[in-house]
């Protein structure tokens, strides 16, 4: 809250979005490099690299119960993926005939929901 810099997560390359899990434990990056990184928020240590894109990863974000992750590949790969965020393992892949930009997981009262944009 003070503006203090706490950790530095250490990229090789461009990072186009991050996000927290919504237990505050882990951050995601989007990176340019075509990867996902899930990194430890206590430790910044890097916890797993999830590889699959073909292109520059614009966007990720956690599920609500934080065991998944969707990631958008935007222009490249016109595709987005569903990550199990433990194992980093594939559990779907969407593709598209335009690009994917942006997506998101959302809960209502009776089920989970996936906007991709």
């Amino acid at each position: 809250t003070n503006g203090t810099l706490i950790k530095t997560l250490r990229h090789e390359g461009w990072v186009n979005s991050c996000a927290y899990s919504f237990d505050d434990k882990l951050i995601i990056t989007a990176c340019r490099d075509i990867t996902v990184r899930i990194w430890d928020t206590q430790s910044g240590e890097l916890k797993l690299t999830l590889e699959g894109h073909t292109g520059p990863v614009l966007y990720a974000c956690f599920s609500a119960d934080c065991n998944r992750i969707i990631s958008t590949s935007g222009y490249a790969d016109k595709a987005a993926r569903i990550w199990d965020a433990h194992t980093g393992q594939v559990l779907s892949k969407f593709e598209f005939n335009t690009h994917a930009e942006s997506c998101d997981f959302t809960l209502t009262s009776t089920s989970e929901s996936i906007f991709i944009l």
